[in-house]
């Protein structure tokens, strides 16, 4: 729900899907002269709001449509569809679509992002929160270089150019997992070739046949020494090293 209040230039605040406005009580249209925070009702389903000193025409798709009340004009936004126009001035205001999927106003229109976390999208304190702490490749992502774990649990995904890539394989057996609120990559089994952080340079991890190990040198693992015959690598208690099978 957006709120227009009826006072002139009051402060813009998120809620839950309401947004707090200003209002001056006369008529106008869309491309009309505003101050910031002033808005309409142009009917029971559509608003108009201020942005950047002009009126826009917003919907207000929710069940409570636009309406106005004793103190406030109220834009139901909880229904809005990716692409809806929403304010420039209103930007990073977030409604949940559904429990998985947050829609925000990026840039003047709402633009949906897949809430794949175990939290999915809540509210905390009336504001949307959505947890991305696992996703898929392509997933949408506006902080560059932020890490979230592959759906999966294969790989750790990091945003890059406002989408999620491939970072590291974790081939491990726990893969890549949260931990204390950590992302935590498993890389106790890795093969020739696969990228790992300069941070962990030299750390050994056994080649996906068990059949020799490897090592992180450079932001890759090579290969690093075979397993003599009758013997398999194994990775345990920090140590990783060809033992009898």
């Amino acid at each position: 729900m957006i709120r227009f209040t009826l006072a002139k230039l009051v402060r813009l605040v998120a809620h839950a899907g309401t947004l707090l406005l200003a209002c001056a009580g006369c008529r106008a249209g869309a491309g009309d002269k505003c101050d910031k925070g002033e808005a309409r009702c142009l009917d029971g389903a559509r608003a108009l709001t201020c942005e950047r000193g002009q009126f826009i025409e917003v919907p207000c798709r929710g069940p409570k449509g636009c309406a106005a009340g004793a103190n406030a004009i109220a834009c139901d936004i909880k229904s809005s569809r990716a692409g809806d126009r929403c304010s420039r001035d209103e930007e990073g205001t977030a409604v949940c679509a559904s429990e998985q999927a947050l829609l925000a106003c990026r840039d003047g229109h709402f633009v949906s992002s897949p809430c794949r976390g175990p939290q999915g999208c809540t509210l905390l304190d009336e504001q949307a929160l959505c947890d991305a702490s696992m996703g898929v490749p392509g997933d949408p992502c506006r902080e560059d270089g932020k890490k979230a774990c592959a759906l999966d649990h294969s790989a750790v995904l990091a945003c890059a150019s406002h989408a999620l890539t491939q970072l590291y394989l974790c081939r491990g057996p726990k893969g890549c997992s949260l931990v204390e609120g950590k992302l935590d990559c498993d890389m106790s089994v890795a093969a020739e070739g696969d990228a790992c952080d300069k941070r962990i340079e030299g750390h050994v991890a056994c080649s996906p046949d068990r059949g020799a190990t490897v090592v992180c040198k450079g932001g890759r693992f090579v290969a690093d020494e075979k397993c003599k015959k009758g013997l398999t690598c194994t990775a345990e208690a920090n140590q990783t090293h060809c033992t009898k099978s």
